[in-house]
């Protein structure tokens, strides 16, 4: 698989867990609308650039980045990595960081 390849995955998977993300508005803590996603650095100090999806209120929900065994990015939220990757930080904390006022 090519750098272009993994670049379209990555594309095609940010865009999937957008919106995924605006219908999923069932939980007080996550946004009913997208206004805008951005890249925010590795939040979770696993090698991997992190997604931060913004609602249209201003409340940001992280989104961990996932490489699949054959390359592919996707992006999971908070509930799922953990599924995962339990007991490596405490997620909640990085989430109430981002929503300091």
């Amino acid at each position: 698989m090519d750098r272009a390849d993994k670049l379209l995955f990555m594309i095609t998977g940010v865009s999937l867990g957008i919106i995924a993300l605006s219908m999923y508005s069932v939980e007080i803590r996550r946004p009913a609308a997208v206004n805008k996603a951005y890249f925010m650095g590795d939040l979770n100090i696993d090698g991997k650039d992190d997604l931060i999806v913004e609602s249209k209120t201003g409340y940001k929900t992280p989104l961990y980045a996932v490489v699949k065994d054959d390359g592919s990015i996707y992006y999971v939220s908070t509930d799922e990595y953990k599924k995962t990757h339990p007991n490596i930080i405490i997620y909640e904390r990085i989430e109430d960081k981002l929503n300091e006022k």
